[in-house]
């Protein structure tokens, strides 16, 4: 199956997760989005740019038919960042997940156990397309990019 991978960096940490499920994962592409906008006059334009120029890599990526896991990272700041990108993908037969990688130890979280590191996960559909989009939310408290990429690989496969 292929798979499209957002992982919504939000921790210094979470942007090295991507370059960690490069290595785990067959035949993966890494999107690494920080490259789609440097500005220090980062407005309503240059975010449109910098989407348009992933949509475009993703699309190729998607097209070339040689990978089965392209993998974006980037600090989205809401999921409807993610499903503008979505809607212009020619992404029908692709499974999309979202990762929003959390540390348990810096938020105020009482009782706090778990069995499995996926601890929430939830589906939606993108109106506009009807693609199904899987959210899942990972606790990375005390682990390594490694560990925490190899979580992720376990979710995908």
């Amino acid at each position: 199956m292929l798979n499209i991978i957002f992982i919504n960096e939000q921790e210094y940490r979470d942007t090295l997760v991507g370059n960690e499920l490069l290595q785990l994962l067959d035949k993966s592409v890494l999107l690494d989005a920080d490259w789609g906008c440097f500005s220090r006059y980062f407005d309503e334009v240059t975010l449109n740019i910098a989407l348009d120029n992933m949509v475009y890599c993703i699309n190729n990526f998607l097209h070339s038919k040689k990978f089965d896991n392209i993998i974006i990272g980037w600090k989205f700041k809401d999921l409807e960042l993610i499903n503008q990108l979505v809607k212009h993908l020619d992404s029908k037969d692709v499974q999309i997940t979202i990762f929003n990688l959390t540390d348990t130890s810096v938020q105020d979280v009482e009782n706090f156990e778990l069995l499995n590191k996926e601890y929430h996960k939830d589906y939606y559909t993108i109106e506009s397309t009807g693609q199904i989009v899987k959210i899942s939310y990972v606790d990375t408290t005390d682990c390594s990019a490694f560990k925490a990429a190899h979580i992720l690989s376990m979710i995908i496969q």
